[in-house]
């Protein structure tokens, strides 16, 4: 039973720590984005299953975020509790 709330609270979690890419605007605004990309002239997104393109002269930068080591690290951590003897 612990397994399983381990692994629904896994799944919950692994979207969050996938990361995202935030643009920011000239006004100053900014919105997040599971992926921005640059495409004639427009810097295009995906959001809520429509691809969005904004002109590239309104957005300031993009901010990449990059991906979590958390899998790696629970990768570690189980490997190392296979380890531990009772």
């Amino acid at each position: 039973m612990r397994k399983l709330y381990f692994i629904v609270i896994l799944l919950v979690c692994l979207p969050a720590l996938a990361g995202a890419d935030t643009i920011v605007f000239m006004d100053g605004s900014r919105i997040d984005v599971p992926k921005a990309r640059e495409e004639n002239g427009e810097i295009k997104c995906k959001m809520g299953g429509v691809i969005i393109g904004y002109p590239q002269q309104e957005v300031k930068r993009i901010i990449r975020q990059r991906q979590s080591d958390f899998p790696r690290k629970l990768r570690s951590w189980a490997n190392a509790s296979e380890d531990v003897q009772p």
